[in-house]
């Protein structure tokens, strides 16, 4: 029971972690649009 109960943990960070990943990086990609348009200005 505990051994699935930490794989499940584990799953649950695994998955909290690439979504932070995610919208880290959609966040840096629009940072960089934005900053693509201040320049064409």
């Amino acid at each position: 029971m505990s051994n699935t109960h930490s794989k499940f943990r584990i799953e649950l960070l695994k998955n909290s972690i690439a979504t932070i990943n995610q919208t880290t990086s959609i966040n840096h990609f629009i940072k960089q649009k934005q900053d693509g348009e201040l320049i064409f200005q």
